[in-house]
């Protein structure tokens, strides 16, 4: 019998960081704050890395993923477009 081995294979964990929302950037307060954080690591672990992430979430409250040159995936929860030259 065949197994598609999904049973076996172990998940990466990725790394992640979140900027410019409107909490403050811990580690403490995405974990307690965000909700985006809660709902995602309800399906998979995730490893916050603010010094080398994989993605970036990015918000519209500042300017700090220029400082990144990672994938950015970009939360809005306002009619406001992000410049696509910067997000992915």
């Amino acid at each position: 019998m065949w197994s598609h081995g999904r049973s076996r294979m172990r998940r990466r964990t990725p790394r992640l960081w979140f900027v410019d929302f409107w909490h403050r950037e811990s580690t403490e307060a995405l974990e307690s704050e965000n909700w985006l954080y809660r709902a995602l690591s309800e399906h998979r672990d995730l490893r916050l890395d603010p010094a080398d992430p994989e993605f970036l979430l990015c918000s519209v409250f500042d300017h700090k993923h220029y400082r990144y040159s990672r994938t950015k995936a970009t939360f809005l929860g306002d009619n406001v477009f992000p410049d696509f030259r910067f997000h992915d």
